[in-house]
């Protein structure tokens, strides 16, 4: 009679330990942490000054400024960024689609937001403001 008991409980205990083990795995997950804490990609009131000099100075000008700018041309100024705009160069390239030499080179795309920002100042017309 012990070992029927015995038995049910090795039973139990295994169906219980099954059950735990399932749902603590089925839990656990990795999420990459940019899609966790996104915050909301405001491209309302996307400028040149405020908006697209700063990522443009923070990723592009190490090679595309100084005396010798990488490819022969300058995004130092609005007027080397808007020649790319013209060209249909700029979106391509940041956006990474085929045909276009991916930018910046060597180095991680530019954000979802950052490159959202930049579409919608070409779309507005890439105005100098």
């Amino acid at each position: 009679m012990q070992d029927v008991h015995t038995i049910k409980y090795m039973r139990i205990s295994a169906t219980v330990f099954f059950l735990l083990t399932i749902i603590m795995f089925s839990s656990c997950y990795h999420d990459k942490a940019e899609l966790l804490y996104r915050q909301a990609c405001d491209t309302s009131n996307v400028t040149y000054a405020a908006t697209i000099a700063p990522v443009i100075a923070t990723n592009c000008l190490e090679c595309h400024g100084g005396a010798n700018p990488s490819a022969g041309f300058s995004l130092e100024t609005f007027n080397g960024v808007r020649a790319k705009v013209d060209q249909g160069r700029l979106i391509g390239a940041i956006s990474h689609w085929p045909g276009f030499s991916p930018m910046p080179k060597n180095n991680p795309q530019l954000s979802a937001c950052d490159i959202a920002k930049f579409r919608t100042w070409v779309r507005n017309g890439a105005i100098n403001n």
